[in-house]
Formats: structure tokens, C-alpha cells, sequence
């Protein structure tokens, strides 16, 4: 059983979500072999994606054109295909406040959420101050299928805080670890 975190958030972090999504996703990915999923935009998902060890990154995408010069050449990568991707199209009906109102790239966009945080172990989402857009999206699909989510808006952080939250999260994929090489 693999591991992994969902990173997601806002497209304008400040400093204090710009090292946190960073230094997770570095001491994740290479001292825990936890993988990191996000969805490539630009913000958190481009910060976490730069941190992550070569080879320890899942991208899903909503199109297959989507940021692709911005995304890892080692970076497994899983474009949304409405034929394919089933419970995602659904999560956008489910989840978000008005399906409606979406065109075919919001919609898709806000799809592809649902493939970063289904499957993950945890999520840590560092949303703008409003907590909105993807990242709300991303929030919401976490609540509805019981992923564990910590949520860090911008604006709330501070170094020590930031700590904290890195030192919980390396004791909780700590914890994992030992608990899948016990049943081993």
C-alpha cells in the first residue's frame, strides 16, 4: 500500500504556504517515501510539485494540455476523461455550490479534484483567505469521502504553526508506516 498526500491550494500563497507546501512535499517524499498527488496549476499545486522527490509526484489533470511544461518529466500523470473518470464527473454535481454555472474547463478543472484527494492517505490544503474556487472544491470532496484534511488558510500561518503542522504530519505518516510493516 502506497502512502500519500494531497496538496492543494490557492494560486497566490503567501510566504509562510509557500514553505510549508515545499518542505512537505521535499521531506515527504524523501525521507518517508510518501507520494505527493496534486493538480498542476499554478500556486500550491507548482510549489508542491517542485518539492517532491523525482519520481514520488501524481499530477491530475483536467485536460491533457493543462500546465504541462510546468509538470515534472518523472511526474506520473492522470488527464480527466469523463468516460473514464466516472465518480469524478460526480463530484462536481455533488460537491460544488453551483454545477451549473460551470462551462467545460471550470467543470473539468473542479473534476479533477476529485482525482487528487481520492485515494490519498491525508490531504493538506492551504487555500486563499476565503477558502473558494478548486481549493474549496478540493476541501469539500475530502469532508464528503472521509479523507483526513488539515486546511491552513492564507493569512493563519506562522513559523511556529507551520512547525507544528510539519511535525504532525511526518508522526502521522510515521505512525502508517509502522502500522503496515506490522500487519506485514
Amino acid at each position: 500500500m502506497d502512502l500519500s498526500l494531497a496538496i492543494i491550494g490557492t494560486r497566490e500563497p503567501d510566504l509562510f504556504q509557500i514553505d510549508l507546501a515545499q518542505e512537505v512535499a521535499w521531506t515527504l517524499s524523501t525521507q518517508l517515501g510518501v507520494r505527493i498527488r496534486t493538480g498542476g496549476a499554478d500556486g500550491i499545486d507548482y510549489l508542491a510539485m517542485m518539492g517532491t522527490h523525482p519520481g514520488m509526484l501524481d499530477v491530475f489533470l483536467p485536460w491533457g494540455s493543462y500546465n504541462r511544461g510546468k509538470i515534472p518529466s518523472l511526474a506520473a500523470c492522470t488527464v480527466y476523461d469523463p468516460k473514464h473518470h466516472p465518480l469524478w464527473t460526480e463530484s462536481v454535481t455533488k460537491y460544488h455550490p453551483n454545477p451549473a454555472a460551470l462551462s467545460r474547463g471550470p467543470f473539468a478543472l473542479h473534476a479533477r479534484n476529485y482525482g487528487i484527494v481520492d485515494g490519498a492517505t491525508a490531504c493538506l490544503a492551504l487555500p486563499g483567505r476565503d477558502g473558494g474556487g478548486g481549493t474549496g472544491q478540493g476541501i469539500r470532496i475530502c469532508r464528503g469521502i472521509g479523507t483526513p484534511i488539515g486546511v491552513h488558510s492564507k493569512g493563519t500561518l506562522t513559523v511556529q504553526s507551520a512547525q507544528d503542522v510539519m511535525q504532525k504530519l511526518i508522526a502521522f505518516y510515521s505512525d502508517k508506516q509502522k502500522a503496515i510493516l506490522a500487519a506485514a
